[in-house]
C-alpha cells in the first residue's frame, strides 16, 4: 500500500452535483479537480447514458446547476469559461447543450452573468435571472475618475436589482418578463407553468440570506405581481411544487428566532396555508424531492447523512446507515434516485437508485479516484462519551489501522468543526480532509459533535445559545478525558486543531486548558466585537450571543479568546485567507500581535486570494504539510519525524525523489554569502512515472531549517569544483520518464540555522541520516 500525501488528497476529483434525466436514463454530473500548472480547481460537466460515462466538457471552467429538458434531448447549465476581464472573476452564463451531439452554446453573455435558471415544464423555455447591468454612463464616469485617481466606493453599496428573463428553446431568443428585487437566488415553476415560484433575500447580501422569504408570480396575468408564499416566520428556503401544482414544500427553521435551529419540512398552499410534516424524525433536513405519494429527503443522521421517504404519517430510511450523502435527484415518479455517496475508505462517488416495489436497490455508477484503493488509509470508528452533565456525545475518532484501540497511547489531535452547526462526520474529505489525513500520519484524531452541533436533535443544535466556550468546549474535555482513559491518547502529547469556529475553539481551549500542548486555528475568530464589526455576515454574534455587542456587551467581552491571549501557553499556528470576509484575517492577526508581544510561540500564514477556507490546490497541500509539521514538531518532537531518511528513494503518483546529498556551507562563482548567511547546496535525482511531467523549483521545492522556517531554491547549481555556479530564476524542470535526472540545488539560509528537511512536492527527505 502506497503512502497517503498530502497532494494525494488534493488530487482527488470530486463530484459535487448531479441531476437526473426525466426518464431515469441519463445522469449529468459535476466534478472538481484540481489543476497544478494553473494552481486553480476547475469544475467539468460528465454524462451518464446508456451504460457509459464520459467527460463532456473540458479546460479552465467552474459548470454548475446541470439541468436536463423536460424530454431528455437537452441538457442547460451554468458556466465561469470566459477570460476574466480587468482581472475579475468571470460571471456565470447560461450554456445549453444537445445530447443528441454537437457543441455547448452560451445563451447569454452579460456583465453580470445569470444567478438562477429552471427549464419551463413544457421544454419551450428556460427561465433565468439576471442582475441589471450597470448603466454605460455610469461606467464612463467611474473608468474617468479612476485614471484621475479622484475614485472611490461606497462600502456595503446596494446590488443591482433582478430581472426575470424567458429565453426560447431551442433557439435563445430571450424577453424580459419582470424586475424583481436585488435577493433573488432561485427559481422553480408549477408543472403547469402558471406560476413561478422564487427565494429572494430582498438584498443579495450574504448577511440578509436568514430573510429568506418565497414569493410566486402568475405567469398568464399581464400583470406580474409578486405574492408571498405565506407568512410563517424565520428563513423560508428550497422551494419545490408538488406533482399536481396545489402545494410548495419547503424548508424553514423550527424556530423562527434561531437561524441555526434545524431546517424542517413545511407546505403551503397558495391562499397562504401552511403546515410542518409531522411525520420527519426530529433531525435536519439538507434537502427535498417530491416523490410519489410524499416526500424524498436528505437527512443529517449523526456523523452520516441519509435519504429518507416520507409522507404524512410516516418515515423510512432507503439508503445504508454507514455513508454520507452529500447530493440528490429523484425522477418525477419517484421510483429512481442518483445520490453522491462517501465514507471513510471511499471519497465521493456516484450512485443509482432503483425502486422495485419492496426497497430501493443502489449501484455504483462511477469510480471517479481508482487510485484510492492503492493508499493506506486510516479508519473513522463512531465513539461516544458523557459530558460533565451526563450528556451523551457522539464523535468519530479516527485511527491508522482498522483497530478500535492502538496498541499503545499516541500522539492525539481533537479536530473541532466549523459553524458551530456544522459537524463531524465518516468521510473521508470531512473538514477538508484534516482528521483523516492527520490519522493516516500516525496520530489519533478525535473529531467531537459537541452540543450545537448538526446532525442530532434541535434542542441539542440550540444547546450552546448564549454559551460558546461552554457546555462545548467541556463536551470536548470530556472526549479528550475518554480518549485518555481508554489508553487511546498519551496525555502529555495531545493538541487541537479546526476551521473557522473550530478556529475560535482552538483558540479559546488553548487560553482555558494546559492539556493541549500545540493548536493550529484556522480561520478562527479572537476577538468577537472585531469580528462582528468586519465580517459580511454580523448577524452570527447576536444570532449566537442573544443581543447586540452594545446588548451583550460582558457576553461578547468573556467569550472572546483574544481576552485570555495571555493565559496561552502552548505553540499556536494561525492560518487564514487574506480575503476571507466571513471571518475576517484581523482576527488571526489579533492573536498573532497579542501572543507575540507575550513572547510566546506563535506563527501567522496568510493565503493571499484565499476566503473562508482554501480552495487553491498549492494552498491546501501546504495548509496540510504545514499542520502536520506543527504537531511533529510539538507533540512528537520532530517537525519530520515521519520525514523520508537521507538516501532513500520516495514516490508519489507521478514522481521518484531520492535526496542523496547536502552540502553547507558552500559558495558558488556568481553567488557569494552575505553576512549573516550561508550557501547550502542539496543533491536530489527525479525520475518521473508519466511523460511531460514538470517540477516548478519555486512552487514544488523547499528547505526546512531547524526553527521550521521555509527558504525557496535561489535555482540550480552548474559546474564543478571551484567553477560551480547558480542559475537563478523560477525555474521549471522536465522531468524524464524512464531516465534519472540528477539536480544540484541551491539555498540561501540564516548563517545560525542548520537544514532541517527538504520536501519536494509533497514528499519530505530528513537532511541528515
Amino acid at each position: 500500500m502506497r503512502r497517503w500525501t498530502a497532494r494525494n488528497l488534493v488530487d482527488l476529483k470530486v463530484p459535487m452535483e448531479v441531476a437526473l434525466s426525466a426518464d431515469g436514463t441519463k445522469i449529468a454530473i459535476v466534478v472538481s479537480e484540481p489543476d497544478w500548472e494553473a494552481g486553480e480547481v476547475w469544475s467539468h460537466l460528465w454524462l451518464w447514458r446508456d451504460g457509459e460515462l464520459r467527460q463532456w466538457t473540458f479546460g479552465k471552467e467552474r459548470v454548475s446547476h446541470p439541468r436536463f429538458s423536460p424530454d431528455g434531448k437537452w441538457l442547460a447549465f451554468l458556466a465561469q469559461r470566459s477570460e476574466p476581464k480587468d482581472s475579475t472573476e468571470p460571471k456565470a452564463q447560461l450554456w445549453l447543450m444537445p445530447l443528441s451531439g454537437g457543441e455547448p452554446r452560451a445563451i447569454t453573455d452579460t456583465d453580470e452573468g445569470v444567478t438562477a435558471f429552471a427549464w419551463h415544464p413544457d421544454g419551450t423555455a428556460i427561465w433565468a435571472v439576471i442582475p441589471l447591468p450597470e448603466p454605460d454612463e455610469h461606467k464612463r464616469v467611474k473608468d474617468a475618475d479612476r485614471k484621475r485617481k479622484r475614485d472611490y466606493a461606497f462600502h456595503d453599496d446596494e446590488l443591482p436589482r433582478c430581472v426575470l428573463w424567458r429565453f426560447r428553446m431551442p433557439d435563445g431568443d430571450g424577453e424580459r418578463v419582470f424586475i424583481g428585487d436585488a435577493g433573488i437566488y432561485e427559481i422553480t415553476l408549477s408543472p403547469d407553468g402558471n406560476r413561478l415560484i422564487f427565494a429572494t433575500t430582498q438584498t443579495g447580501k450574504r448577511d440578509n440570506w436568514r430573510r429568506s422569504k418565497l414569493f410566486w408570480l402568475a405567469l398568464d396575468r399581464a400583470e406580474k405581481t409578486p405574492n408571498a408564499l405565506c407568512e410563517r416566520a424565520g428563513g423560508q428556503f428550497s422551494p419545490r411544487p408538488s406533482p399536481d401544482g396545489n402545494l410548495i414544500a419547503f424548508l424553514s427553521w423550527r424556530n423562527p428566532e434561531r437561524s441555526f435551529s434545524h431546517h424542517r419540512l413545511f407546505v403551503a398552499d397558495f391562499e397562504g396555508n401552511w403546515r410542518e410534516i409531522a411525520s420527519l424524525p426530529d433531525l435536519e433536513v439538507d434537502e427535498l424531492r417530491w416523490v410519489r405519494n410524499g416526500f424524498c429527503c436528505l437527512l443529517q443522521t449523526g456523523v452520516t447523512s441519509q435519504l429518507w421517504r416520507l409522507d404524512e404519517r410516516e418515515a423510512m430510511p432507503i439508503t445504508d446507515a454507514d455513508g454520507v450523502i452529500t447530493a440528490l435527484d429523484v425522477t418525477p415518479d419517484g421510483n429512481t434516485f442518483v445520490a453522491i455517496r462517501t465514507d471513510d475508505q471511499n471519497p465521493p462517488d456516484v450512485w443509482l437508485g432503483k425502486d422495485d416495489g419492496e426497497r430501493v436497490r443502489w449501484t455504483k455508477m462511477s469510480d471517479f479516484n481508482p487510485q484510492v484503493k492503492s493508499w493506506q488509509l486510516p479508519k473513522a470508528h463512531l465513539v461516544q462519551w458523557r459530558s460533565d452533565d451526563g450528556r451523551a456525545i457522539e464523535g468519530v475518532l479516527w485511527l491508522a489501522s482498522d483497530e478500535p484501540r492502538p496498541s499503545n497511547p499516541c500522539p492525539t489531535v481533537v479536530w473541532v468543526h466549523g459553524g458551530p452547526k456544522g459537524r463531524a462526520m465518516k468521510a473521508i474529505l470531512s473538514a477538508m480532509g484534516f482528521p483523516a489525513f492527520l490519522a493516516a500520519n500516525g496520530y489519533a484524531v478525535l473529531a467531537p459533535n459537541f452540543r450545537g452541533s448538526g446532525g442530532y436533535s434541535d434542542a441539542f443544535a440550540t444547546a450552546n445559545f448564549c454559551d460558546l466556550g461552554g457546555g462545548d468546549f467541556r463536551d470536548i474535555l470530556a472526549g479528550v478525558e475518554w480518549c485518555i482513559s481508554q489508553s487511546i491518547a498519551d496525555p502529555h502529547r495531545i493538541g487541537i486543531a479546526g476551521g473557522s469556529y473550530g478556529g475560535y475553539m482552538t483558540n479559546w481551549a488553548l487560553a482555558h486548558s494546559e492539556r493541549f500542548k500545540a493548536g493550529v486555528s484556522l480561520f478562527g475568530i479572537a476577538l468577537l466585537f472585531s469580528d462582528f464589526g468586519n465580517s459580511d455576515n454580523p448577524s452570527w454574534e447576536p444570532d449566537y450571543l442573544g443581543g447586540m455587542p452594545w446588548e451583550a456587551t460582558d457576553l461578547y467581552l468573556h467569550r472572546s479568546p483574544f481576552v485570555y491571549a495571555h493565559r496561552i501557553q502552548a505553540p499556536l499556528l494561525l492560518l487564514h485567507g487574506e480575503n476571507d470576509r466571513n471571518t475576517f484575517v484581523s482576527n488571526s492577526q489579533e492573536m498573532f500581535t497579542a501572543l507575540k508581544k507575550l513572547g510566546r510561540t506563535v506563527q501567522f500564514v496568510r493565503y493571499p486570494r484565499e476566503g473562508h477556507g482554501f480552495r487553491e490546490p498549492y494552498h491546501r497541500v501546504d495548509a496540510l504539510e504545514r499542520t502536520l509539521r506543527w504537531f511533529d514538531r510539538w507533540l512528537k518532537g520532530d517537525a519530520f519525524a515521519s520525514a523520508i531518511p537521507l538516501g532513500e528513494t520516495a514516490t508519489d503518483d507521478e514522481l521518484q525523489v531520492c535526496l542523496r546529498q547536502m552540502r553547507y556551507p558552500v559558495q558558488w562563482l556568481n553567488c557569494q554569502p552575505s553576512n549573516g548567511e550561508k550557501l547550502v547546496e542539496a543533491t536530489i535525482t527525479l525520475q518521473g512515472t508519466q511523460e511531460g511531467l514538470r517540477i516548478a523549483l519555486a512552487k514544488d521545492i523547499r528547505l526546512w531549517d531547524d526553527e521550521g522556517r521555509e527558504h525557496p531554491p535561489l535555482g540550480t547549481a552548474q559546474g564543478e569544483d571551484e567553477n560551480s555556479f547558480v542559475v537563478e530564476g523560477d525555474l521549471q524542470v522536465a522531468v524524464p520518464k524512464e531516465q534519472t535526472l540528477l539536480l544540484r540545488l541551491a539555498f540561501r539560509l540564516p548563517s545560525d540555522r542548520h537544514p532541517c528537511a527538504l520536501q519536494v512536492r509533497s514528499l519530505p527527505f530528513r537532511c541528515l541520516p
